[in-house]
């Protein structure tokens, strides 16, 4: 019987709300939830209350309880609630909307009180930002599509400066639109009649408008030996004194970290930062030399503990580390023919052109695991691609519903090589997913050997890459459940295949982990080693002294056994990675 009367209380209410439309439904819905929820909570306070001053009777007592909850939950005063919380909350997001909308309006960066940097509602919350800020989550996270979902004002910047693995999206609405008010002010907004504000100068002839893709970020975070607050003021007077009144400048700040905001996503590594944006590149290159600029650094370095550069062009997701223009090639021996991976850096350079530029200035002759669309770049450069990327590690021979997806990869990738000259690529077993070491090197030898005839025609060699599985800190610097986890193990694969055209890949960082005894398996497989890759361990960061792989010693065991390939150099910058490459490469140097 409690079925059927369940059963009519939904089929009345449902014929009640949809009756409202669409609408009006969503609104009964949230006020019935609300009701639901204040009946909940305050039910028993009330019934106690009615028990002690109305009815206090045993047949009331067992009767208050019911007749509260029921009385809170259908009594109209709370569908009144709802609809004044919900109206309430509909003003508040309208007028976010309208605020936001502001930030766009073709008025000076000022105006009736108005501040994009301002708490803009009674100087208690920022609506706009509030706004901007659901946008943004909204379009990273739910209405996102893979990859290829948009990503509303999307630039992306480390949240730690020189670590690509804290890569994240930074909102530069404000800023973008608040520079462009500027130029309707000055009249610089290309034929606008807005009378500039108080005090200013008005131009006998408008200029053009400034083009912010062209405009150069240039940002510098220092941290200091000595960070009292006399030398950080010191510091921000000295680069207010300096670095203002560059020509070309059309933005300035320096000032200290605001230790208040004590988010998750704020980097409190820094004593003083530096923002300045210039109209364009030429403007950046003069400022590099500037005599003030130069004088600046002279006074200031010695207090300087580390300093993080970042430059990128204002209107593009672009960020690169500051390298040296004019550095002499660090590679001078080239006994060890060095490659830079693709992926490691491209956080740093991004544009392709930048990235071989810092790779000639390196002494590299490739970089590797990149786009074959990117292949005619590379060799306007006089690079190569020492190897090339195809199904991935996640995906691989070990498991035979993968074989077709890493078959048609490698086919396409192969003719690609071929076609260019690369005569690498890379591959891998997969991810165990429960089959057992036999199991996934039986799948592996069979697969493999329904591609290698391919390769082998086409004169392309195939790499077998060994990855750790004990590293779970960060997805890029161990693979837990990956299958091909050890050296010999891989070896035995590629030894089963029995083709020429099939080598390993050999990941020193990775051996060093799951192996160790990293010279001796060199010099024990000479024949079966088609590609090397480097990394500090542990942590897979720069090839320096905080990490144990003795690897000049390491390269001088390369060129003993007569290799020949190339030594891709595969680290994550954990600081500036101009430096960190600098180091990598003349430690490979031997």
């Amino acid at each position: 019987m409690i079925d059927v009367i369940l059963l009519v209380v939904i089929g009345v209410v449902t014929w009640c709300v949809a009756s409202d439309g669409p609408g009006g439904a969503a609104i009964t819905f949230v006020s019935v939830l609300l009701a639901g929820l204040f009946a909940m909570n305050c039910f028993e306070p009330l019934a106690s209350f009615l028990q002690v001053n109305v009815l206090g009777s045993y047949t009331w007592s067992n009767r208050w309880d019911m007749l509260a909850l029921l009385g809170l939950f259908i009594d109209p005063l709370m569908y009144d609630v709802g609809r004044w919380v919900l109206g309430l909350a509909t003003g508040y997001l309208t007028m976010a909307i309208f605020l936001t909308a502001l930030h766009t309006a073709p008025l000076p960066r000022e105006f009736l009180g108005f501040r994009p940097e301002r708490q803009n509602f009674f100087e208690a919350v920022a609506p706009d930002r509030q706004w901007l800020a659901f946008t943004q989550y909204v379009s990273e996270k739910p209405l996102t599509t893979g990859r290829a979902g948009h990503i509303f004002d999307g630039a992306q910047f480390p949240r730690i400066p020189g670590q690509p693995e804290t890569m994240q999206v930074w909102s530069s609405f404000p800023i973008r639109y608040a520079m462009r008010r500027e130029e309707y002010a000055s009249g610089a907004g290309g034929g606008s009649t807005m009378a500039a504000p108080p005090g200013s100068v008005t131009p006998a002839a408008p200029a053009a408008p400034r083009d912010i893709r062209t405009m150069l970020s240039h940002d510098v975070y220092f941290t200091l030996n000595d960070a009292s607050d006399e030398a950080i003021d010191a510091l921000v007077a000295a680069c207010q004194k300096y670095l203002k009144d560059h020509p070309g400048v059309v933005f300035f700040g320096a000032g200290t970290l605001a230790k208040e905001l004590q988010r998750p996503v704020n980097d409190l590594a820094f004593d003083v930062a530096l923002h300045v944006v210039f109209e364009d590149k030429a403007a950046h290159d003069a400022y590099q030399q500037a005599e003030a600029h130069l004088q600046f650094i002279e006074e200031q370095k010695a207090n300087w503990k580390q300093s993080a550069a970042a430059v990128g062009f204002a209107g593009h997701a672009a960020l690169r580390a500051a390298s040296p223009e004019k550095a002499e090639p660090v590679a001078k021996k080239g006994r060890i023919k060095q490659s830079l991976v693709h992926w490691c850096y491209k956080p740093y350079w991004p544009e392709v052109d930048d990235l071989c530029q810092t790779a000639v200035r390196l002494g590299c002759q490739s970089i590797e695991l990149i786009d074959p669309a990117h292949w005619p770049t590379l060799k306007k450069h006089g690079l190569t691609c020492a190897i090339a990327g195809s199904h991935g590690f996640r995906v691989g021979f070990n498991n035979r519903d993968e074989w077709e997806t890493c078959i048609a990869k490698l086919k396409e990738r192969i003719d690609q090589c071929a076609d260019f000259g690369v005569d690498r690529v890379i591959t891998f077993t997969g991810m165990a997913r429960g089959l057992t070491p036999e199991e996934g090197a039986d799948n592996c030898v069979e697969g493999l050997k329904q591609i290698v005839g391919y390769a082998e025609e086409r004169g392309v060699t195939l790499c077998l890459e060994m990855l750790n599985t004990r590293d779970d800190t960060h997805p890029m610097k161990g693979h837990p459940g990956y299958q091909g986890n050890h050296t010999d193990y891989c070896i035995d694969i590629i030894e089963r295949v029995d083709s020429p055209r099939l080598k390993l890949l050999f990941d020193i960082y990775h051996v060093q982990i799951m192996d160790g005894d990293v010279i001796r398996r060199l010099k024990q497989y000479p024949e079966h080693i088609g590609h090397i890759h480097t990394a500090g361990n542990p942590g897979r960061g720069e090839l320096d002294d905080n990490q144990e792989i003795n690897y000049p010693a390491v390269m001088k065991a390369l060129l003993a056994i007569d290799y020949d390939g190339y030594v891709g150099q595969e680290f994550l910058p954990t600081r500036d990675p101009w430096e960190g490459l600098v180091e990598a490469v003349s430690e490979c140097d031997v």
